[in-house]
């Protein structure tokens, strides 16, 4: 019998493509872990052995969810997808020479991790690619797959008189005898808080 294992996991015949006298050509299976392992040959009881490394395939980056964030906001990231992401990553979004870095960064499993982007106020707008650095420092890139928007417009829809009822929207005035009445603005992107800065 005439067999070839690697890191001690043999290959199955599905996984051996070609035998000849002076080669033979297989996948690795999937299951052997990266790092120096020994191939071995074996013919007739006899062995031949050899050591190779295997290295884990590089990252690739499919997509992110959710897939933007408005400037000055932390965007909480709950699957970033790909696959072949091993240990615990280095995640940033790029713009041209300008990179993010993605905190508190979980490997869900090879093909998913979460984190947290926080998004600078003066971030660029637009498209920011998606970079995955393995700790063997293979990359993978995701062109364009997360968006940096611009904080919405505040908008006033209508006013309202606190003291009687509510007012005729924008048209509600106010006399020069009036200058102390109370209303409400009323429209909608004003934050929750007032910033005082």
């Amino acid at each position: 019998t005439s067999t070839v294992t690697v890191g001690g996991v043999t290959v199955l015949a599905a996984g051996i493509f070609s035998w000849g006298a002076t080669s033979i050509d297989i996948q690795i299976p999937a299951s052997v872990v990266a790092g120096a392992r020994d191939v071995v040959v074996t013919v007739g009881g006899l062995t031949g052995t050899r050591s190779i490394t295997i290295t884990d395939p590089a990252p690739t980056v499919t997509g992110i969810t959710p897939g933007s964030g408005t400037q000055g906001t932390s965007v909480s990231i709950t699957n970033l997808a790909g696959t072949g992401f091993t240990a615990t990553p280095t995640v940033v979004i790029r713009n041209g020479a300008t990179d993010i870095t993605m905190t508190a960064v979980t490997r869900v499993s090879a093909t998913q991790l979460t984190g947290s982007l926080a998004i600078p106020a003066g971030a660029t707008l637009g498209t920011w690619d998606v970079r995955v650095t393995n700790p063997d420092a293979q990359v993978g890139v995701g062109t364009g797959l997360f968006t940096v928007t611009a904080p919405p417009v505040p908008t006033i829809t209508s006013f309202e008189d606190l003291v009687g009822a509510p007012g005729p929207g924008a048209g509600i005035a106010i006399t020069s005898a009036e200058q102390l009445q109370s209303i409400k603005v009323v429209g909608t992107n004003f934050g929750t808080t007032q910033d005082t800065s």
